[in-house]
C-alpha cells in the first residue's frame, strides 16, 4: 500500500505526518492503517520516493479534489517559501468530507479557495487557464474526473498530474506451472513459488 506524506520531508523534524483516508470498502490497507497501528508502535516502511516532484517556476496553480490534497499541500507551501506566486483550488462534495480544508484556509487565507462541489458546482478550469502567466505551471491531483478536465483545460508541458492509481494495467509475464505446463499471469512469482513449491 502507497501513502502520501502531507509535510514536507527535510522541514527539520525527524517525524513525517501521513495521511490515510480510511475506506471501509478497501482491500485492507487503509482499514489496517486506521485499526492496528497505535502511538509508540513501530512499523515498517520503505524509503519515501517521489513521483510527482515539484519543478521551479514563478507561479504556480495547485489544483487538488478530495485526498489529492494530500500530495497537495507541502508542494503550495514549499513554493511559496520559495518566493512564487501560488494558489489553490481545492474541491469536494462538502467541507467535511476534504482533509485540511480548514488548516489551509487559515494559514493561506485568500491563496486558497475551497470549492463545495455539492452546492458550488465544479471550478472553471478554462477560466483558470485564462489567468494563468506565461511561466505558470499547474499541479494537480484527485479523481480522474478532475484530472481529465485539468488535461483538456491546461497546455500539457505546463501540467503535472498524480493519479490514485495508473491509467493502464499491465499484466506481469505468465507463470508456468511445471508439473502441467499451464500459464497463469501473476506479477507475485516469489508468492507463487512460496505457496507451490513443486
Amino acid at each position: 500500500m502507497s501513502v502520501l506524506l502531507p509535510s514536507a520531508p527535510g522541514g527539520g523534524s525527524p517525524d513525517h505526518r501521513i495521511a490515510v483516508r480510511h475506506d471501509r470498502l478497501s482491500r485492507g490497507g487503509s482499514e489496517h492503517v486506521h485499526l492496528l497501528p497505535r502511538e509508540g508502535r513501530t512499523v515498517e516502511v520503505s524509503p519515501p520516493r517521489n513521483n510527482f516532484p515539484l519543478l521551479p517556476a514563478p507561479e504556480y496553480l495547485f489544483l487538488a479534489g478530495g485526498i489529492g490534497i494530500t500530495p497537495i499541500a507541502p508542494m503550495l507551501r514549499a513554493a511559496l517559501a520559495a518566493g512564487a506566486t501560488a494558489r489553490l483550488v481545492y474541491a469536494g462534495r462538502s467541507t467535511a468530507s476534504m482533509p485540511f480544508a480548514a488548516e489551509l484556509a487559515a494559514e493561506l487565507g485568500g491563496r486558497v479557495r475551497i470549492v463545495a462541489t455539492g452546492t458550488g458546482g465544479r471550478p472553471d478550469l478554462t477560466a483558470l487557464a485564462a489567468e494563468l502567466g506565461p511561466e505558470a505551471l499547474v499541479y494537480c491531483c484527485g479523481p480522474d474526473a478532475m484530472l481529465t478536465a485539468a488535461e483538456a483545460a491546461f497546455p500539457a508541458d505546463r501540467l503535472h498530474l498524480e493519479r490514485f492509481q495508473p491509467t493502464t494495467r499491465t499484466l506481469a509475464p505468465a507463470y508456468r506451472w511445471p508439473q502441467t505446463g499451464n500459464s497463469e499471469h501473476n506479477g507475485y512469482d516469489h508468492a507463487v513459488r512460496r505457496l507451490f513449491p513443486h
